[in-house]
């Protein structure tokens, strides 16, 4: 970043400039410079309900102001790793990048430096969101309860909110209105199975998930994820098919220090979200009852996951962030 604001002189040959903030001449030795704003990162953590997560800073610039969580890039660091290290510092959790909402320019603060302000939406991976020293509170916001204009500390909130808006994961949330007094919060993934009792005693039994909402009049069970919910739904008869498209074809991941990671696929495949130090333990744990688990196998940014299959050859994922 060149911040041009405190220039007066040229740092060739101390002769006087002329310019603003984009750019300055010397009128000595003609040498020109440009201003370059400061690169950040932001994120804005979305539930399952659609609620946007948001800090409010603790200190200056603007502080009591509600700001989305981020902060500057470090030199030689790729901007999602400087996002996953910034959401890392400021909740002492781990999330992982959704859509890439833009760029936005801005000032850091009205007298501030320039920024040039990258934000993505990000879902809630692991760890309980703590506020950091420099955050005073952390809040989920409904969408009609977000804050005005003037409660958000930079314009930048206001442009990537309102990008945010248009996401499916803001604009059509997975639980309903229905099941929000019930699971706040949670992220949902649907299973539909011809044997719901068998498929109820295996998540209950084995896997070790507790119920939240037990309605197997109606053909449905709701069990509890650290970040979401999982729900087992009765099919009307045995050659019913779930309510999505056709099935993706197997996904063959790739291959690292670890050996040739498995071929996986299913009717359907979904993560849960594991601390690091758990990953193992829970692998071994599953396999003592039987299931045949694979891996932990490790993708190129860290993350390890491990995988296994129910007993409707749905793929389950067990996946835990990189190591501190």
């Amino acid at each position: 970043m060149t911040d041009l604001r405190p220039w007066r002189f040229c740092p060739r040959c101390s002769g006087e400039l002329d310019g603003g903030t984009r750019d300055v001449t010397c009128r000595a030795c003609g040498a020109r410079e440009y201003g370059n704003p400061a690169p950040t990162v932001s994120a804005l953590p979305v539930d399952a309900r659609g609620r946007l997560l948001l800090a409010r800073r603790a200190r200056e610039p603007r502080a009591g102001l509600w700001d989305a969580l981020g902060g500057f890039v470090e030199a030689d660091e790729d901007a999602t790793d400087a996002l996953r290290r910034e959401l890392r510092e400021e909740t002492g959790a781990e999330f992982v990048p959704l859509a890439f909402l833009g760029a936005f320019s801005d000032s850091y603060g009205p007298d501030g430096p320039p920024t040039f302000n990258l934000y993505w939406t990000v879902r809630h991976v692991s760890g309980d969101p703590v506020a950091a020293d420099d955050v005073a509170e952390l809040r989920w916001f409904a969408v009609e309860a977000l804050p005005s204009a003037d409660e958000l500390a930079f314009p930048n909130n206001g442009r990537a909110i309102a990008a945010a808006l248009k996401t499916p994961s803001v604009a059509a949330p997975a639980i309903s209105s229905d099941e929000q007094r019930t699971v706040p919060g949670l992220f949902e993934v649907q299973l539909v199975t011809g044997e719901l009792e068998r498929l109820v005693d295996f998540y209950a039994d084995v896997v070790g998930l507790d119920v939240i909402v037990d309605d197997r009049a109606r053909g449905r069970v709701h069990f509890a994820l650290t970040d979401g919910q999982l729900i087992l739904a009765r099919a009307l008869s045995e050659d019913a098919s779930p309510d999505w498209p056709g099935l993706p074809p197997p996904l063959l991941l790739g291959t690292d220090e670890l050996g040739p990671t498995p071929r996986v696929h299913g009717p359907v495949h979904f993560a849960l979200g594991l601390p690091g130090s758990d990953l193992l333990a829970e692998g071994e744990r599953l396999r003592r009852a039987g299931l045949d688990v694979r891996g932990p196998f490790r993708w190129r940014d860290g993350y390890r996951s491990s995988y296994f299959q129910d007993l409707d050859a749905n793929v389950v994922e067990l996946i835990a962030p990189p190591s501190r």
